[in-house]
């Protein structure tokens, strides 16, 4: 989640950007690093079936699952949606989601997955871009709580449901990371009818 989120939604300063860039780059990590341990879990159950070894990698995962959303925490904690400008929202409404998703999904940078993108769209068109980050917060706590409610006779549930929720995580993630790449109020993706609009605005001035 980057230039959408520091330019549309601010922080107070520089320095709370910053701190706010390395909160995300941290939970994007440790996030990475639950699904690695997962992984693992999964390996040993399979091949061994050894409880005790899986739940270590569970403990692992959780670990770096609460690391996770601690520092997504950290992020949302220094955003202000309230500050967003008129010329911000009125971008953010006139962006041509539609059009944009169809071409990301055309050339391979977006699994076809139109669920997560009208979800995230919608809070993006109401001026709300940090609520996708607050989901995919909460996403994660989800699969946390799952983890933490594992025993020995559900491991192989426990880790059939978490390694889909982290996943399912992960694929939201890079929908909104793409979206969130668009350089802020660019043009280039305002909505057909309104560039037809300023096109004939500009006509009718020249021939004035």
């Amino acid at each position: 989640m980057s230039q959408a989120c520091n330019k549309i939604v601010p922080t107070d300063d520089d320095l709370q950007m910053d701190t706010k860039n390395s909160s995300m780059k941290v939970a994007a990590g440790e996030q990475y690093l639950a699904s690695a341990q997962l992984s693992l879990a999964a390996y040993q159950l399979e091949q061994f079936g050894s409880a005790q070894e899986v739940k270590v990698h569970l403990r692992a995962a959780t670990y770096h699952l609460e690391r996770s959303i601690g520092n997504y925490d950290k992020a949302l904690s220094l955003l202000r949606p309230a500050k967003i400008t008129e010329e911000a929202k009125n971008w953010l409404r006139e962006f041509d989601y539609d059009r944009f998703f169809s071409e990301k999904v055309a050339s391979q940078s977006l699994l076809n997955r139109p669920d997560i993108w009208a979800e995230i769209a919608t809070w993006t068109k109401a001026a709300k871009p940090s609520e996708s980050i607050l989901s995919l917060r909460n996403q994660l706590a989800a699969v946390m709580e799952t983890l933490k409610s594992a025993n020995d006779k559900n491991l192989l549930e426990t880790i059939r449901k978490t390694v889909s929720g982290l996943a399912e995580a992960q694929i939201f993630g890079t929908v909104a990371a793409v979206l969130n790449d668009v350089t802020p109020l660019d043009t280039f993706w305002i909505s057909a009818g309104i560039q037809e609009k300023v096109m004939l605005h500009s006509v009718k001035e020249a021939r004035a």
